[in-house]
């Protein structure tokens, strides 16, 4: 009879230190595992600001000079998540991005040339934060971003058309990438510094 009490009472502790399912969720939040529910809502808050705003920029006709020139708005969405999350993070969002915006635009060269630009820029502005984050503003990482990203959609229209000439298109692209950055710098580093942002994106690492 003892030692069957003894092994109910183990039974009873052992139960008794096993974290509930909402205690465990609790954890996991604390954490940041890359599956909470505040992590994916974020994700998701930013991609609908994204794909939005290239809807919006779409619409303006800021390319009516010379063919291929963009705002570049939803760029502000990249470099502001690439403040505030962790880059696994922002390249999904960038993936989806670039997917979701192909697939309103109903162009499968699109999603080439987006991609390619899209992943370009991402890799030279995270290359910036992680090599000189306290050396570079907002506004320097996005020129280069803007910058990287019109050499990709050059690289990836050459390669598709099989027409090297668009590479002329390059030093107007350019200019435009530089301009465009700034002033998307500008306004991230606006939205950098805003309170409640920050305190909302606060559980970063």
């Amino acid at each position: 009879m003892r030692s069957q009490g003894d092994k109910l009472k183990n039974e009873v502790q052992t139960t008794m230190r096993l974290p509930s399912g909402g205690q465990q969720a609790d954890r996991d939040e604390s954490h940041g595992t890359p599956f909470s529910t505040r992590r994916l809502t974020l994700l998701a808050m930013l991609l609908c600001c994204a794909v939005v705003v290239g809807y919006v920029e779409r619409s303006i006709p800021f390319d009516f000079a010379v063919p291929g020139v963009k705002l570049g708005l939803a760029n502000i969405v990249i470099l502001f998540a690439l403040y505030r999350l962790k880059p696994g993070e922002v390249f999904i969002l960038v993936i989806l991005k670039c997917f979701m915006t192909a697939v309103f635009a109903g162009s499968f060269t699109a999603l080439v040339y987006s991609t390619c630009g899209a992943v370009l820029s991402f890799s030279a502005m995270l290359l910036m934060l992680k090599t000189g984050g306290n050396f570079f503003s907002p506004v320097g990482v996005s020129v280069i971003g803007a910058i990287c990203h019109n050499i990709g959609q050059i690289l990836a229209a050459s390669a598709v058309l099989g027409n090297f000439l668009v590479v002329t298109y390059l030093p107007v692209l350019l200019i435009s990438g530089v301009i465009t950055g700034v002033l998307v710098g500008v306004v991230v580093k606006i939205l950098l510094k805003n309170a409640a942002l920050s305190k909302l994106f606060e559980e970063k690492r």
